[in-house]
């Protein structure tokens, strides 16, 4: 009975859910930093950035940017809110200082190509490799004086999605438990969604 009981043990630990809890368990309370001069990097692959400074501090993202045109971009992204629930939303909030600022196109560019770096730091060991270390930025929503980024928009997370769905399963129980700014960059805090109690 007991070598029965191993057995069972052991084909149990080698199928794919046990693979992808043990994943999801090695993942679960991590923390990523996203450094000043990588989001710095993101900015400038922004279309027609020609160059930016980015500084990070006291729960902001402070960006300025000058265009090919020759016009120039000063806001700062402030991380409000992330919105993840399993099958559904994968979003981060931002606000926008000064808050007209979020009618600007080319900012929502910014905050998309930031939102990638985002997307890396949740969902890097599931992603393809990127191409100069930057990967394409998501899509933008602007709720008033607020952005909104769906990572799934992320050109990278949907191809991991569509090719690999055991990836994708995994990719979908981890969440944002916090996303904040200081001294030294933007720091994503994961975690696992929480479960029901009864």
């Amino acid at each position: 009975m007991r070598d029965a009981a191993a057995s069972a043990r052991e084909a149990l630990g080698n199928t794919p859910f046990a693979r992808a809890r043990d994943v999801l368990r090695e993942l679960r309370d991590r923390r990523a930093r996203i450094p000043e001069r990588q989001l710095a990097r993101a900015v400038l692959r922004a279309g027609t950035v020609s160059a930016a400074s980015v500084r990070t501090r006291d729960g902001r993202i402070e960006i300025t940017a000058e265009l090919e045109s020759g016009r120039a971009i000063a806001a700062a992204l402030i991380p409000e809110s992330a919105r993840f629930a399993p099958r559904g939303a994968k979003e981060i909030v931002f606000a926008v200082d000064p808050p007209e600022a979020a009618s600007d196109a080319k900012l929502r560019d910014v905050a998309g190509m930031i939102a990638a770096l985002v997307a890396r730091a949740v969902w890097g060991p599931f992603l393809p490799p990127t191409e100069g270390g930057i990967d394409a930025g998501a899509m933008v929503d602007r709720e008033g004086e607020k952005l909104r980024v769906d990572l799934r928009t992320c050109p990278a997370v949907r191809a991991a999605s569509q090719s690999a769905p055991a990836a994708a399963l995994v990719m979908d129980a981890l969440v944002i438990e916090r996303f904040d700014v200081d001294e030294q960059g933007l720091s994503v805090r994961l975690g696992l969604p929480k479960m029901p109690v009864g």
